[in-house]
């Protein structure tokens, strides 16, 4: 009906067309650009996959699901090798990368569980906890919004822990 014209309607437009045009998305951080810095948050591509993963895959949209794996991976490639994910100007700053992890969690949920991207999201997502609970354990103190906003990253993390199993 309605509603599912209306999803569509914001899958086939701004949604799958931001990447094009808005140099917070197109040109971010994220992924080794210079944009989404306002401020040090780099929160726009967090922000916005986490709206354009559940949309693409509630549609099925083959062709925004391809635009917002491509960030995925990209994320997950700049990966650093002690697990933190995202540009780091900001030892303080957790903030933009809960957005980014529960973008992960519903990208991970929407996927057959033995998809290699799924497993890619599982993996990423357990090394970035350990890098935030290293930083925590040396006294890195959290900015104030990453403090106000904790319950979010740990929604992800309880999401994460329990794809893993009861064997892990």
């Amino acid at each position: 009906g309605w509603l599912l014209r209306q999803a569509q309607l914001q899958g086939a437009a701004l949604t799958s067309h931001l990447p094009l045009f808005w140099p917070n998305v197109a040109n971010t951080s994220w992924l080794g650009g210079s944009a989404d810095n306002e401020g040090g948050l780099h929160e726009s591509t967090p922000y916005w996959l986490n709206g354009a993963v559940p949309l693409a895959a509630q549609l099925g949209d083959a062709n925004l699901q391809s635009v917002v794996d491509r960030y995925i991976e990209g994320v997950l490639l700049r990966q650093s090798p002690d697990g933190w994910l995202g540009p780091d100007t900001d030892h303080g700053d957790f903030w933009s990368r809960y957005p980014m992890m529960i973008a992960l969690a519903q990208r991970h949920e929407s996927l057959p569980t033995d998809a290699p991207l799924a497993a890619r999201i599982l993996s990423g997502s357990v090394r970035f906890f350990k890098a935030v609970s290293a930083r925590l354990a040396a006294g890195t103190k959290l900015m104030d919004w990453s403090a106000a906003r904790s319950h979010d990253l740990i929604w992800a993390i309880h999401y994460f822990v329990d794809a893993l199993g009861p064997s892990q």
